[in-house]
């Protein structure tokens, strides 16, 4: 037991020692701890000649050839440090190799004295690794390939081939003999060592110029190594992760394919499916990028630069990516890239790159001149493909290129030819608003000579915007009749003569009244027909101004502008001009009825013979009489005789006269008023003799006379009916001789 207690006690020390010296220590510590290890080799000799149980030999034997590896490294560092500013090669190490070299014959004496310990080939492999630490590389291999050959079951087997490969395939440049050493892990049953061995293959194919070889050893490292944990590998392999590694190095052999298999034949889903995590995936396509353009494979790269532009965040490398992705795009036969958010994605890099100090001022101008081309180029890519398919996908995604290049380049040579594009696309696609706009943008950039044919189809567009106003939304009628305004009047003024001004004009008027601004509506109709009154239109324009009264109910405003209308000489359309009296005539009478409130109150006929009072003689008086006789007569009120009687009176010219007159005589009679009756159809024949009824009315009157006596009246009736027998007879009857 007390035995056991040194050697743990040995192995503590060693191991504390090589702790500390990880640490930055100065050089007295190092030599403080350095004596300390020269202090427990002492010990460990000593113990190891006085030692009784030789069971515990074997073990000190391991300890002391630690702790001269251990000496070793720290006169390694005592030595650097004290020559820190001095060549390698001119720094005296042979201390450092004399104790590797002490740990060797350790080892060495170990394999001697104890030929049946199981812990030989453990002795073969430490030494075979001072070998390597000294450059003694061809005692190294001996004792590897002895280890391996003597103890095919080692724990130590699989790392030894390990070490061996690397050896030849890196040190000695020979991949042939390198992959034997690794395939021989690989036809051992599953060890941690394989996915190392495969990915180390996969270099010696490489090297043997056996890419699709290669290519399928690398991806048997994700694929058929998958499940194969690696923490049980010793430390110093778990640096690195071997299956990142090897999607990597895939990247070369797949770039020297000639033919693919079908799951193999996109890059792009092919290095997706395989890569891990984000990261991961980005280092590799931006690998893949450069080795596809560096074998001309221009139609698989393009692809990869799409993933990349949108997974990559890093400016500097998107500025690199763009470059060498517009490289691809030139080079590539394929003319249906979908690159409709490219020129986004480039604008919004580009003004990153404006304000950054990543870049200096020279590459900031290289980087601008060269993003000009790419953005422009591509939307017109963009551009050209929707003229051959007519889609409005296409158009809009040739829109919003344009549209994003005069956001970073609003002043250049091209502007002006690429905001007449927007403005064509738009049309195209039938967005007229927004058509409109654009070109009235385009006419203000434009010189006198050359802005005729824009003023036209910004016109052209917004008329076709207000034809639809349903079509649209509330933001782009508005701007539609506004535009159309601006617009229209910009081009009278400009080209005074032009045929299409005058219904230019009458439009403009148009969007005044549709936007019920009726004032500003009456001025341009009126306008429009003082220049035009001869133009189809020119009725139009007149009912929309006498609407425009209408609508706001002022009346007095719509008589007013009817009778100028008819006053107009210059307008010689009789047929419209009638139309407009009837009009006039519907105002004065809903002029009236405002005047007098509601027609089914008490007071509604009394307040029109008030009315007709004030304005006796006048139109408006008329009206107000005939209103109230129509409203007495309604209602069966015998009041109605007297406004009915002073319309006749007062107004015996009056267009309701014969109407009145007519009423009137027949209300008499259907409540036995004959002589009332009489007197109104009588009145009714002599002011209408041509009437047709006139004769058989006043027929009527003449009898209705006789009968109630009043012969005087009845006699000048049969005379009007040249009835000379009945006019005797009524004298008769009336003793009147």
């Amino acid at each position: 037991m007390k035995n056991f207690a040194v050697i743990f006690t040995l192995i503590l020390m060693s191991l504390t020692a090589r702790a500390q010296m990880s640490d930055e220590k100065t050089i007295p510590q190092l030599k403080e701890d350095l004596a300390k290890i020269e202090k427990s080799i002492d010990v460990t000799r000593k113990k190891m000649k006085e030692i009784r149980d030789v069971t515990f030999l074997p073990e000190l034997y391991f300890v002391l050839a630690e702790l001269y590896v251990d000496k070793s490294r720290y006169v390694y560092t005592i030595a650097r440090q004290a020559n820190k500013d001095a060549p390698l090669e001119e720094i005296d190490f042979s201390e450092a190799l004399k104790a590797k070299k002490q740990a060797i014959e350790v080892y060495q004496r170990f394999t001697e004295a104890f030929p049946k310990s199981d812990n030989l080939d453990k002795a073969y492999f430490f030494m075979a690794h001072e070998h390597r630490e000294t450059g003694n590389n061809e005692e190294m291999v001996k004792t590897y390939i002895k280890m391996t050959k003597e103890f095919p079951k080692s724990p130590f087997w699989e790392e030894t081939q390990l070490i061996l490969g690397d050896f030849f395939l890196e040190n000695k440049k020979e991949p042939k003999m390198a992959l034997e050493f690794y395939q021989k892990i690989l036809e051992r049953p599953q060890n941690p060592f394989m996915p190392i061995a495969r990915y180390k293959l996969g270099w010696c194919q490489i090297n043997l110029e056996k890419f699709h070889e290669a290519l399928l050893s690398f991806e048997g490292v994700i694929t058929i190594d998958s499940k194969i944990p690696m923490d049980k590998l010793p430390d110093i392999y778990k640096k690195s992760d071997v299956r990142r590694d090897a999607l990597i190095a895939m990247v070369w052999p797949y770039s020297e394919e000639k033919t693919y298999e079908p799951f193999r034949a996109k890059a792009l889903p092919y290095f997706e499916s395989l890569a891990p995590n984000r990261p991961t995936l980005l280092k590799v396509l931006n690998k893949l990028t450069k080795r596809l353009m560096l074998k001309n494979k221009f139609e698989m790269v393009m692809p990869v630069y799409f993933r990349l532009i949108e997974i990559t965040n890093d400016l500097e490398t998107r500025v690199e990516l763009f470059d060498k992705f517009y490289e691809a795009l030139k080079k590539s036969t394929n003319k249906n890239w979908l690159l409709d958010e490219i020129p986004e994605e480039l604008v919004k890099t580009l003004i990153k790159a404006r304000s950054s100090s990543v870049f200096s001022a020279a590459e900031k101008v290289k980087m601008e001149k060269n993003y000009e081309i790419y953005i422009r180029d591509i939307t017109t890519k963009l551009q050209q493909k929707a003229k051959r398919t007519g889609a409005t996908v296409d158009y809009l995604a040739a829109i919003h290129g344009y549209e994003d290049y005069l956001v970073v380049y609003p002043n250049t040579k091209y502007s002006v030819s690429i905001l007449q594009n927007v403005a064509e696309s738009y049309f195209a696609i039938k967005n007229y608003p927004r058509a409109g706009y654009k070109y009235e943008q385009l006419s203000k950039r434009l010189k006198k000579t050359a802005v005729k044919p824009i003023y036209d189809s910004a016109i052209q567009s917004f008329a076709l915007a207000l034809k639809t106003p349903d079509k649209i939304s509330k933001i782009e009628l508005t701007e539609s009749r506004e535009g159309f305004r601006d617009i229209g009047t910009q081009f009278i003024k400009a080209y005074p003569g032009d045929k299409a001004n005058a219904m230019i004009m009458f439009n403009i008027g148009r969007t005044y009244y549709d936007e019920r601004d009726f004032d500003k509506a009456v001025v341009s109709f009126t306008n429009f027909i003082n220049a035009n009154p001869q133009h189809k239109e020119a009725t139009t324009a007149g009912n929309l101004i006498l609407d425009s009264y209408n609508q706001r109910e002022d009346y007095e405003g719509l008589i007013k502008a009817g009778k100028a209308l008819i006053a107009n000489k210059k307008f010689t359309n009789q047929q419209f001009k009638n139309d407009i009296s009837e009009i006039i005539k519907q105002a004065e009478y809903r002029k009236i009825q405002n005047a007098v409130g509601d027609p089914r109150s008490r007071g509604y006929a009394q307040k029109l013979l008030q009315f007709a009072s004030k304005y006796q003689g006048s139109a408006l008086g008329d009206q107000a009489l005939y209103e109230a006789f129509t409203s007495l007569k309604a209602k069966k009120d015998f009041q109605a005789y007297d406004p009915g009687e002073q319309l006749l009176i007062k107004h015996g010219d009056s267009r309701y006269a014969k109407e009145v007159v007519s009423a009137m005589g027949q209300m008499a009679m259907n409540t036995a008023d004959y002589r009332r009756a009489a007197k109104y159809f009588e009145i009714f024949a002599r002011k209408y003799p041509k009437d047709s009824a006139s004769m058989g009315l006043l027929k009527n009157a003449a009898g209705m006379r006789e009968l109630m006596g009043d012969y005087k009246e009845a006699a000048e009736d049969f005379r009007d009916l040249g009835q000379t027998e009945n006019v005797a007879k009524q004298f008769i009857s009336a003793q009147d001789w």
